[in-house]
């Protein structure tokens, strides 16, 4: 959620869900991952290399560290993102 804060332009939107598994939602109207940096977008120390963003202080460890908890929980974490039109991460977590 922090890098939601970051990175949104006005909006952030936040959803939970499910019957059987945890779903989390968090979707931000910020300027997008270009779909060439999204593969890398977990691995530690990931920047996003686009000179027009917003000079954000970040080690990229975030994204990282969410994506390890959420795999030791059992569960997937994924990205739907394009350039302009925002990022939505989703998180699902089977029950423990």
């Amino acid at each position: 959620m922090s890098n939601a804060l970051k990175h949104r332009r006005k909006r952030i939107d936040v959803s939970m869900s499910g019957e059987t598994d945890l779903l989390i939602s968090v979707e931000d109207d910020g300027l997008g991952i270009p779909v060439g940096e999204q593969e890398n977008i977990f691995e530690p120390f990931a920047r996003l290399n686009d000179k027009n963003r917003t000079n954000v202080p970040s080690l990229g460890l975030g994204l990282t560290g969410v994506k390890a908890l959420v795999e030791a929980m059992g569960g997937k974490i994924a990205l739907v993102s394009g350039e302009g039109l925002g990022t939505r991460f989703t998180i699902q977590i089977p029950p423990l």
